[in-house]
């Protein structure tokens, strides 16, 4: 077998393969046997039946077939572990359908394939950070137990105007358009459906215009949402809104006491006080050294070079418009209906993304290299540790399959090598 392997851009390598007629000779005699085994013919038992019955029951062709396939993927592989090559995807061949002459004069084809690239890190040792600083303030804890105690509020109809705080429950709907083109925008209609005023669960300024209403009375009004809102079919849009208030509540709070405080497992107000103190830290903790990461990983990947490999970008593309679908429908809107809103479609989304998803692809290919670079190994432990997590998470006994499942298992693997390579950056970055 000769193998010509040729370097192509974007990370692509083409192989030309030449298998000689004796070595296509043994492909076919393991295609007749295993076609014989396969079949059920009178007279023979499975695999024994021989090659000139098989190819008068199926035709010359079927077993030519099976032995071109037998040829292409073994000969593949051996080249692929010849030139030490990390294919990513499947191979594209210029294979040929004619069988006639593989015996005779062997098999020729071109397979070409996108390979891992070779990535040329920067020196990232050099990289320098300053860690961002993580605060709290006793405001920031007073607001926490004011929210504790907006979770245990009790509330009471009341005649008169809603004002900011008061429970209030409305019908609404949301229109796009003008005059007869006016319509219904998706997932912008409910009824009876309860909001606190001035909590900023709806858009900037949709809360404002239902003070001063009192049940039974309808307002219509027209807001722009903002221009980086997530639903693009709706960013910086006007829609015309039209409420009818059905129920206003009175806010009651409950006083702040020692047996409030119990109430949430805590001694006391100080104690309570205190715990909130405590986990407010550790997620103000948290998020500025995920702005640290998050910096330090930027520079890291500035720094290096390497040629994305397109397979790759379309893989990370087609999983980011999986998870954009499943984001608008849970938001209660029929895709197809963004859709047709948005006057978008799925090529316009991967075009859009495409520069995003190959940063994506950029950071895992270089985190992948830092990982080789530092011979950084996830243990066996630790990796045993992430999935019994995973699996107590989970109820699903199919979920649970799949995680004990070896796919998944080497995506934590993966996953978990990132961590430790961040980790490692950061230490260079802010030792």
């Amino acid at each position: 077998m000769d193998i010509e392997l040729k370097e192509l851009p974007k990370s692509e390598v083409s192989l030309k393969i030449s298998i000689s007629p004796e070595e296509m000779r043994g492909y076919f005699e393991q295609a007749v046997k295993n076609l014989a085994k396969q079949a059920n013919l009178p007279g023979f038992r499975k695999g024994k039946a021989p090659r000139s019955v098989l190819e008068s029951r199926t035709g010359p062709h079927h077993i030519a077939h099976e032995a071109m396939e037998l040829a292409v993927a073994e000969s593949y592989y051996k080249a692929v572990m010849k030139h030490d090559l990390r294919p990513v995807g499947r191979p594209q061949t210029d294979l040929k359908h004619e069988h006639d002459d593989l015996e005779k004069d062997g098999l020729s084809f071109t397979a070409t394939v996108a390979v891992m690239p070779p990535v040329t890190l920067g020196d990232y040792k050099k990289v320098s950070v300053k860690p961002q600083r993580s605060e709290y303030s006793d405001k920031q804890v007073d607001e926490a137990l004011d929210q504790l105690r907006k979770g245990r509020a009790g509330f009471a109809q009341v005649t008169r105007a809603a004002k900011e705080g008061d429970r209030v429950e409305i019908d609404f709907v949301g229109k796009q358009g003008k005059g007869k083109d006016k319509a219904e925008v998706p997932g912008a209609k409910s009824e009876n459906h309860p909001l606190v005023l001035g909590q900023g669960g709806f858009i900037p300024g949709f809360e404002e215009e239902l003070v001063g209403l009192k049940t039974g009375q309808v307002k219509t009004f027209t807001l722009t949402f903002p221009k980086d809102y997530h639903e693009q079919s709706l960013a910086g849009k006007p829609v015309e809104f039209t409420v009818t208030m059905r129920q206003v509540q009175e806010t009651k709070l409950p006083e702040l006491d020692d047996d409030f405080a119990k109430g949430f497992g805590a001694k006391s107000v100080g104690d309570l006080r205190k715990r909130l103190a405590e986990n407010l830290k550790k997620e103000k903790e948290q998020e500025a050294r995920q702005k640290t990461e998050q910096e330090v990983v930027n520079q890291v990947v500035d720094r290096a070079k390497v040629e994305v490999p397109e397979e790759l970008v379309g893989d990370e593309l087609t999983r980011m418009f999986a998870e954009f679908r499943q984001h608008v429908e849970r938001q209660g809107i029929p895709f197809d209906k963004y859709l047709e809103q948005s006057g978008k479609t799925e090529d316009d989304f991967r075009k859009d993304q495409r520069g995003e998803a190959e940063r994506r692809v950029k950071m895992s290919l270089v985190l992948n290299a830092i990982q080789e670079k530092e011979k950084i190994e996830v243990s066996e432990k630790r990796l045993k540790e992430e999935i019994a997590t995973q699996l107590a998470a989970v109820p699903d006994d199919k979920i649970k399959e799949r995680i004990k499942g070896d796919e998944f298992k080497a995506y934590v693997r993966r996953i978990l090598g990132n961590r430790q390579a961040v980790d490692k950056l950061v230490e260079y970055a802010t030792g």
